[in-house]
């Protein structure tokens, strides 16, 4: 298993993760090549909930930042799928709320809209919001 961990003693500008299996190495923030790519628009509490505290990338200018999935929070009913993503990050850097690029060793390549929600002595909370009607069958 890999762990990642800040670096903060880093002596060169912007963020960046050590891999810590190859000491002295950064991160790569390339997309692997052949990845999967998750259709968002698809996605339900239990796409996500399966994979609760495992580490998502999050490409944000050139560097990956490692979020964990703390919580999924879902609301839906049968005409509607509402479902809430919280996330925790390192306390810098501190991502602007927008839609970042994505990636998941099982779910494969997304964009997301996250928020800043939260800060405390562990990093910075992110939420995303999941809210839309189902497609009800056509009537013939």
């Amino acid at each position: 298993m890999t762990l990642l961990a800040w670096d903060s003693t880093a002596q060169r500008q912007g963020p960046h993760l050590l891999d810590t299996s190859r000491p002295g190495r950064t991160w790569s923030t390339q997309a692997r090549e052949g990845a999967a790519t998750l259709e968002i628009e698809r996605a339900v509490a239990a796409t996500f909930a399966e994979h609760l505290h495992s580490s998502f990338r999050v490409h944000h200018d050139g560097a990956a930042i490692a979020l964990d999935l703390v919580a999924v929070a879902d609301s839906s009913t049968p005409r509607q799928v509402t479902f809430t993503l919280l996330f925790r990050g390192p306390a810098r850097p501190v991502l602007a709320q927008q839609i970042y690029s994505f990636e998941h060793d099982r779910l494969g390549r997304f964009d997301l809209f996250i928020v800043p929600v939260g800060q405390d002595a562990q990093g910075l909370a992110y939420e995303a919001v999941f809210n839309r009607l189902v497609d009800e069958p056509a009537r013939g």
